[in-house]
């Protein structure tokens, strides 16, 4: 099955969402019914899995706020 960009783009907007449980119940429905003809598709959401459960073992971690705050400041003095 072809997708445009815009159509492919709607989907993948669904299949994130279907992942991090924020689509309806229609739109898990339909999705589903998608993927049992569209092998594109079902590839997609295969990796996208894959990549969250990756990202998930990683257990990655990011700066506070107030380090953000800090790191910004340190940058602005060397720069200027």
């Amino acid at each position: 099955m072809n997708h445009d960009k815009e159509n492919f783009h709607q989907l993948a907007c669904i299949c994130d969402k279907c992942q991090y449980d924020e689509a309806s119940f229609l739109e898990k429905v339909q999705f589903k019914l998608h993927l049992m003809f569209c092998e594109t598709c079902k590839d997609y959401a295969a990796k996208n899995n894959r990549l969250t459960t990756l990202i998930k073992q990683a257990n990655i971690s990011c700066l506070s706020l107030e380090e953000q705050k800090e790191l910004k400041s340190y940058l602005k003095d060397k720069i200027t």
